[in-house]
């Protein structure tokens, strides 16, 4: 089962287009896969592809050809560039059936143990004329939603805006991730991290901690399912990584002493949220006993239920609403 979602399923979607979404999810399923997890993705619209010179990779093969997972799953491709919905437009044939592709996730994560799926474009691009988006196919299949985002110029702006229609729209956040990060950072890449805060700081100091060796043995279980050239560039690329992720490190220590700790965590903020958002007039520790209490109640309840019903056999199921209305006419 998925470390996200209590159903297996984790949508990736992003602040717009380019900022490595495909990456990420080929990321995310080669560390599940190395978990030993059974992990399908779903491409639920893929435009750009064609058959002939210009076309884009599908980014499908991109995920098999970096995680080696091959249970992949493209519902839709269009030719054009573009939207979902544009792209079904301009090319005459029908549009995404996001009622099907539904069904189809929530199938794949009756088998599976983690179902990953890819939108197209950023969290609200258009799949259908009426307006139907990516976040309203995780909201209705309760899954969680990882947020790919850029590094540069905007990024905050972007992401701020995604985060709050992925909360609009009932949709869980799994997280944030930088898609990609510049060789050379410049100004705006760097100033972007400045609005980090201290406890976020030490959080990622600490997933920093040992990347080196992570990234060996990461490279070495890869290797068996990659192609001789494909292992020959990712053993070139590890040391780079390395070297770039220990000196990000190191730049995340030196700015910790100084960092805010102002967040909107803990018990005054949440205590704000209880008394001005909620109306609620208990304090955080009167709720976790009220919540202590009723699971106690639950559990005593359950408990008594199955001493009282000990030998009996269990009620069989009515084969239809009106077998059981003529039982109970009956009784």
């Amino acid at each position: 089962m998925s470390a996200w979602s209590q159903r297996g399923i984790l949508f990736i979607t992003g602040t717009g287009t380019g900022v490595g979404k495909t990456i990420v999810t080929a990321a995310v399923a080669t560390l599940a896969a190395e978990a030993g997890r059974r992990v399908a993705v779903v491409k639920v619209a893929q435009t750009g592809v064609y058959d002939g010179p210009g076309s884009d990779t599908p980014d499908l093969e991109t995920v098999t050809r970096l995680s080696g997972v091959t249970d992949t799953h493209e519902l839709a491709r269009f030719p054009d560039p573009l939207s979902p919905e544009a792209a079904a437009r301009v090319s005459g044939r029908p549009p995404v059936d996001l009622e099907h592709a539904r069904k189809v996730i929530g199938d794949l994560a009756v088998t599976r143990d983690l179902v990953l799926v890819e939108g197209a474009g950023g969290l609200l691009v258009r799949y259908d004329a009426d307006g139907s988006t990516i976040a309203g196919l995780a909201a209705a299949l309760n899954a969680e939603a990882l947020v790919v985002v850029s590094a540069g110029l905007g990024t905050l702006n972007h992401t701020a805006l995604t985060l709050e229609a992925m909360r609009e729209h009932g949709v869980i956040s799994a997280g944030i991730v930088i898609g990609s990060w510049p060789r050379d950072p410049g100004l705006a890449e760097r100033e972007n991290l400045t609005d980090l805060r201290q406890p976020f700081i030490q959080l990622a100091i600490d997933s920093l901690d040992q990347v080196g060796d992570r990234l060996q043995r990461t490279g070495k279980a890869l290797a068996p399912q990659l192609t001789a050239a494909n292992e020959q560039a990712l053993q070139e690329a590890i040391p780079a990584a390395v070297s770039a992720l220990t000196q990000y490190r190191a730049w995340l220590t030196a700015k910790l002493p100084t960092a805010r700790k102002d967040t909107a965590i803990g018990r005054d903020n949440f205590l704000f949220f209880l008394r001005k958002v909620a109306l609620l007039p208990y304090t955080p520790e009167q709720l976790l006993a009220m919540s202590q209490q009723e699971w106690s109640r639950a559990v005593a309840f359950e408990a008594y239920q199955q001493t009282r019903l000990a030998g009996v056999p269990p009620a069989p199921f009515f084969p239809s609403a009106a077998a059981q209305i003529q039982a109970e006419k009956v009784d």
